[in-house]
């Protein structure tokens, strides 16, 4: 997730699946690729949709 990030550029959207354990990780990768979460929505009882932006 990480890399995939890094390789956007900036203004551009990524949406992505991930589990609900797996959010405070994503907070931190948001933080130290310069990412926001702009959107989320569960999608299943065990996965939400998360819409990032690269600032």
């Amino acid at each position: 997730m990480s890399s995939r990030l890094q390789s956007i550029q900036s203004g551009k959207t990524v949406k992505l699946e991930i589990r609900p354990d797996q959010r405070s990780n994503i907070d931190i990768i948001c933080k130290v690729r310069k990412s926001e979460i702009i959107a989320e929505e569960p999608i299943h009882d065990n996965l939400i949709l998360l819409t990032l932006r690269k600032k």
